[in-house]
């Protein structure tokens, strides 16, 4: 060719040639029939370039710019087939056309992974790579947990690959490639890690014990179909979690998993730990399985807030064949998007049924293209579903998805926990499950709602902040059913739109009750007990009398009100009785004229017709003197902390001293009784000198802090 045009279309040729440092761009499909003679080069980044030859051809070892090609087609028809006569890197995709075509790499075929793409390998099905491959995982810049598969029958070690051949944590051979290995071994230098960490920073699922299990050398080969829970901090210059994580690709090479692989068996009952074993996306659609129950656990590393390091998202069948996520977020769409995809790179979970069973994969389960999660923005329906998503809301008022669970409701399934319900696997962040039957479930597919259900909720692993459930319903509006949320700790009942979204607000603070796991239950009840809502309560102070004020909404077949109050917000007493109204709309109020000089406590109790109770929200009012308390002096010396208050009302006082990382020092209460007093607590001979938090919390849970200085 005399001339250099751009190819954007497709054009064939049979034999080329480029004159001296000159250059064809192809972002269209060039077809190559014949041989490459040139001088010059094929600049191909965003084009396709595919062999169409019925002799053997090869790839000159300078005939890409930087040896880079976006997509190769091998359609050559010979025995010969492609050879690759230097280094080549695919950024998009290899793909074969037909049956009986061989691409011979020499081991410089390299697929490559950015933050935009990972190179992917397409159905094998009758072809064949011959000779090694190295194969590309891009890795964005975050510390989390990743579940990480290796799609290569690799003669490597683990230091050959994710170490780049390190011989010391300080050795970075190549900036932008590989990870630090830690372990918490005592021998964890001679067995080839970086340092020695509190828990092993690479490790694998044993399903028998149900346990994650460090590997116990970096010397092994790194060939296991099994998926790695690596802890990753950035590429090998990040040395410790204290640095700001960097982006980072981790690399293997050896020869591709092609063809119908082995099937792996899983024990009944037991969850099995299984990596893509293909270079490229699977989909779960088309995997072959059998004695397991249907859902896949994957693991979203961005998942948990400011302080998780990922968390589960677990796939599940719709009535569409579609696989829909559960909780979603962390770079899983919204709650109920379409998944069905299982990265190149990536490893997951699955659990055995009944009997147990096995999975087996085959070039027809391959998906075209690749990411580094894959999700749809498109939200999956379902006859009769109930999706909770728990989101965390951060001090800036933004929110993130922390967990969630997923219910769906027919009379095809089964109350009982069976193959058909997914159990519960932990995040490091917070964790919400449905209890059934002393398991915990992610996903859980029940008997159709009848006039009485109730789904129990467990909340762990909560953080003080504040928190909102989302409830969408779809499909469960039924003649004479209502549904609510229920909140044990402040004793209210929200009501739940059944074809629609509610929002609840809530707070967890460091309180009995307020973080406890069974905090919370979604209840189905008939119509004719009281759909009541408590749609606001106030109690506040008048002189010396307290008034307090309800509004209540949806009365039906109340009976009547009571108010009670309470001086520690544990017992009750009955105040006052009024009838209800039973209007769409209603305000009550009451004033207490003979309050006690404290914290004074009240709360509505709602009585229908038919006996059945329901509570508002508990209010307080304080009446009296404030108590002023001090620490004297401060700074504390002689170990001697000199806490002195007036005007306290008595009760016991709960001391909590912690340091300025949030440790706890010492921990002790006080019986006080009421009036000025003087108390005295003992610190620990081994306290340093330095700031401290001193928190008093009385036996009304209110709390006050005072920074304390300790000298020696």
């Amino acid at each position: 060719l005399a001339a250099y045009p751009t190819i954007t279309g497709t054009v064939a040729f049979n034999n080329i040639s480029i004159q001296n440092s000159s250059a064809i761009t192809v972002t269209g499909k060039l077809q190559i029939g014949g041989i490459i003679d040139n001088l010059g080069t094929f600049n191909a980044t965003a084009g396709t370039i595919e062999f169409t030859g019925t002799a053997s051809q090869t790839i000159p070892t300078s005939a890409f710019d930087n040896h880079a090609i976006n997509n190769l087609i091998i359609s050559n028809t010979s025995v010969g087939g492609v050879a690759l006569g230097g280094a080549l890197d695919v950024f998009g995709s290899l793909t074969y056309t037909g049956m009986g075509k061989t691409l011979f790499t020499n081991d410089v075929l390299t697929l490559k992974s950015t933050a935009t793409n990972t190179a992917w390998v397409g159905d094998m099905t009758g072809n064949t790579i011959s000779g090694k491959v190295t194969v590309e995982r891009f890795i964005s810049a975050a510390k989390a947990w990743r579940f990480l598969s290796v799609p290569t029958n690799t003669t490597q070690t683990y230091k050959d690959t994710w170490q780049e051949g390190a011989l010391v944590s300080a050795d970075n051979l190549t900036t932008g490639y590989g990870i630090q290995l830690t372990s918490n071994r005592a021998s964890w230098a001679a067995d080839g890690f970086d340092n020695y960490s509190g828990s092993p920073s690479i490790k694998t699922y044993d399903p028998i014990t149900n346990t994650f299990i460090g590997i116990t050398s970096t010397n092994t080969v790194m060939n296991s179909t099994e998926g790695f829970m690596t802890f990753i901090r950035g590429d090998r210059t990040v040395v410790s979690t204290a640095t700001l994580p960097t982006q980072t690709t981790l690399r293997t090479t050896g020869n591709l998993y092609t063809g119908d692989q082995t099937p792996i068996m899983v024990p009944a009952e037991k969850f099995k730990g299984i990596g893509n074993p293909f270079a490229s996306a699977i989909d779960v659609r088309n995997i072959t399985k059998t004695g397991l129950r249907d859902f896949y656990y994957l693991w979203a590393p961005n998942m948990g807030g400011l302080y998780g390091y990922g968390g589960y998202q677990v796939l599940s069948k719709d009535v569409n064949n579609n696989y829909v996520v559960t909780p979603g977020g962390g770079g899983f769409g919204s709650p109920g998007s379409i998944n069905n995809m299982i990265q190149s790179g990536q490893a997951f979970f699955v659990q055995g049924g009944a009997t147990g069973g096995s999975i087996t994969f085959k070039e027809g389960a391959k998906a075209s293209g690749s990411n580094m999660v894959s999700f749809t923005n498109s939200v999956a329906t379902s006859p009769g579903n109930l999706r909770l998503t728990l989101n965390g809301v951060n001090a800036d008022a933004s929110t993130y998805i922390a967990d969630g669970i997923f219910m769906s409701f027919d009379d095809a399934y089964s109350n009982a926990i069976d193959d058909m319900d997914a159990a519960k696997s932990n995040n490091t962040g917070e964790n919400l499950g449905v209890k059934r039957d002393g398991k915990l479930l992610i996903i859980e597919n029940r008997f159709s709602l009848a006039g009485a259900d109730t789904i129990f909720l467990n909340f762990a692993n909560a953080k003080f902040q504040q928190y909102q459930f989302a409830v969408n319903c779809s499909s469960l509006v039924q003649p004479g059913i209502i549904g609510y949320l229920e909140d044990a700790y402040t004793n209210t009942s929200s009501i739940l739109d059944l074809n629609g979204l509610t929002s609840i607000t809530f707070t967890v603070d460091n309180v009995a009750g307020s973080n406890a796991a069974d905090r919370f239950k979604i209840v189905f009840r008939s119509a004719t007990v009281l759909p009541l809502s408590f749609t606001n309560i106030t109690a506040v102070k008048q002189n010396r009398q307290i008034v307090v004020n309800w509004k209540t909404a949806n009365e039906v077949t109340g009976q009547y009100y009571e108010v009670e109050r309470s001086t520690d917000a544990v017992a009750f007493t009955k105040m006052h009785r009024t009838t209800a109204n039973n209007l769409a709309l209603n305000t009550y109020n009451w004033i207490d004229e003979n309050p006690v000089d404290n914290y004074n406590y009240f709360r509505i109790k709602s009585i229908d017709v038919n006996g059945n109770i329901a509570y508002s929200k508990t209010v307080k009012v304080f009446i009296g003197k404030k108590a002023e308390m001090a620490v004297y002096p401060n700074p504390v010396i002689n170990n001697i902390i000199n806490f002195q208050w007036g005007g306290a009302v008595g009760g016991v006082y709960r001391f909590r001293l912690l340091n300025l990382n949030g440790q706890l020092v010492l921990k002790t209460q006080i019986k006080h009784a009421a009036n000025t007093a003087t108390e005295h607590i003992a610190l620990n001979k081994n306290t340093g000198e330095g700031m401290y938090r001193l928190e008093i919390i009385a036996a009304d849970n209110s709390k006050k802090i005072i920074s304390v200085a300790v000298l020696k």
